[in-house]
């Protein structure tokens, strides 16, 4: 095989995809959500490469095509980057059923990051008179079709993975989540719904298995907004939201689930 022809293919095959993209997002009115992917090339021939450049292998080319739309943001980003901005969190927790209620306070900052593909929350509080910290990733996974997050904080050296869906358009979020048991060692999991019923206030709960196997609540989050409505983060850095200035986008007030503190819950 001539390797420097397959290079310049490879080349030309991306260089393909990415005008695809483009093209796409220059249509006038479209905010690219998930219905309103590039076009995938045709597999019935070989598609033309960039000008002086053989034509791409159409198998390539139709891979590249699919990449390119599973990395692009979709009205699922736009929805979770509506919860942008400074929050105050009073938590209630319970370490076993019929534990008696531990109460504590934390505020939390979201921001959009990678180009509003992802969402990073950032937590700071108390938990039982000690000092907590805790960060989480979340985002929509366009592949799998699935609200994906990921949880690590100082009371842990586990992460909590966690995956879900949204019955309502984003309004409600329910996510089941694995992490390890610290007591057994062995694999344990958390189920997790999430609401947002306005713009200004989120709610979390959190359910894990009792000794006997049953589930018991043993986590709720109230979020309650400071400041406007999609109002960037005041630590936000410029260029980590998908506008101009670092801003991000415009989208409607029904953002999804909030990421899950504590991964020790």
């Amino acid at each position: 095989m001539n390797h420097r022809l397959s290079i310049r293919s490879l080349a030309a095959c991306v260089a393909a995809a990415l005008s695809i993209s483009v093209a796409a997002q220059d249509r006038p009115g479209q905010g690219r959500p998930n219905d309103a992917r590039p076009a995938t090339p045709p597999t019935g021939a070989a598609q033309p490469g960039a000008a002086g450049q053989p034509p791409m292998d159409p198998a390539l080319a139709k891979r590249m095509a699919a990449s390119m739309n599973a990395g692009t943001p979709g009205l699922e980003h736009q929805k979770l980057v509506a919860r942008t901005g400074e929050w105050d969190l009073a938590v209630k927790f319970w370490m076993v059923p019929g534990a008696p209620e531990q109460a504590s306070t934390a505020t939390a900052t979201i921001e959009p990051i990678l180009g509003g593909r992802f969402l990073r929350e950032r937590v700071t509080g108390e938990m039982i008179g000690q000092p907590f910290n805790g960060e989480g990733i979340l985002g929509y996974d366009n592949a799998a079709k699935q609200y994906v997050s990921t949880w690590i904080d100082s009371w842990s050296t586990g992460i909590l993975e966690s995956r879900g869906t949204s019955p309502d358009g984003g309004k409600t979020i329910e996510m089941t989540g694995t992490s390890t048991d610290p007591e057994s060692g062995k694999p344990k999991t958390s189920r997790m719904v999430s609401t947002m019923p306005d713009g200004r206030t989120m709610k979390f709960e959190s359910f894990n298995q009792g000794p006997d196997g049953k589930e018991f609540k043993s986590m709720e989050i109230i979020y309650t907004r400071r400041g406007a409505v999609g109002a960037p983060p005041a630590s936000g850095r410029p260029g980590s939201g998908t506008g101009a200035g670092g801003r991000p986008p415009a989208a409607p007030n029904a953002p999804s689930r909030p990421t899950a503190p504590p991964a020790t819950r």
